[in-house]
């Protein structure tokens, strides 16, 4: 295909179609007969790319602002516990404690375990709510 540019209009403008090159070189074309105007495609074009496009702004996520700034700080407790879960675990690896520090140790573990399932349920919670 290509594009052809038609005769010139009273305001100036002309007029785009498309013509298959096989009609004019080889005269082998068994396609349309008449020409395909290149506006009249590319609004046929522009209207199915916005169907398409509307089908998926109803299936897109969306988070509000709120939400996502709470998301994010929460986000960033986890790679806070995360820390401090390694330097526990170093520490729990040291042979120089004695059995009381180790179990102080081993609570706070715990606490913070506990505390990583909680902010990874509430942010579960508000992702859901938005959806």
């Amino acid at each position: 295909m290509t594009v052809t540019k038609g005769g010139k209009r009273k305001d100036g403008s002309q007029t785009r179609y498309f013509s298959c090159t096989g009609k004019s070189h080889n005269r082998t074309c068994k396609g349309t007969k008449k020409p395909v105007y290149a506006d009249c495609l590319e609004d046929m074009v522009y209207e199915l790319v916005s169907e398409k496009i509307d089908t998926f702004k109803c299936c897109r996520k969306r988070i509000s602002a709120d939400n996502s700034n709470q998301i994010n700080f929460l986000k960033n407790r986890i790679s806070e516990i995360k820390k401090s879960q390694e330097k526990l675990v170093d520490l729990l690896m040291n042979d120089a404690l004695e059995s009381d520090m180790i179990n102080l140790l081993n609570e706070r573990a715990k606490k913070l375990a506990e505390e990583k399932a909680n902010i990874l349920s509430k942010i579960e919670m508000l992702e859901n709510e938005e959806s």
